[in-house]
């Protein structure tokens, strides 16, 4: 019982600790920041921005605010741009 519980503090220390969820970039404030108006097409752009940080598409704020500015918000909402 104890070989296993050695191998497994062993394999652990070897691979190290992974980060499994980054903190988002983006987040709602920040679209409102950038004079977006609050809707359901900011849970559209949050996830979005989520998945294109995972895949490593966008690594900073900066990018994640051009990334939404990319995706058209609906026409009753507008930018301060």
């Amino acid at each position: 019982m104890l070989d296993n519980y050695a191998f497994v503090k062993a394999k652990q220390a070897e691979l190290g600790a992974e980060k499994i969820a980054p903190p988002p970039l983006l987040k709602g404030r920040d679209l409102i920041g950038a004079g977006y108006s609050p809707g359901p097409w900011f849970s559209k752009v949050l996830s979005a921005a989520e998945d294109a940080q995972l895949e490593g598409r966008i690594t900073t704020k900066e990018e994640a605010l051009q990334f939404a500015a990319t995706m058209q918000p609906p026409t009753s909402e507008s930018t301060s741009t």
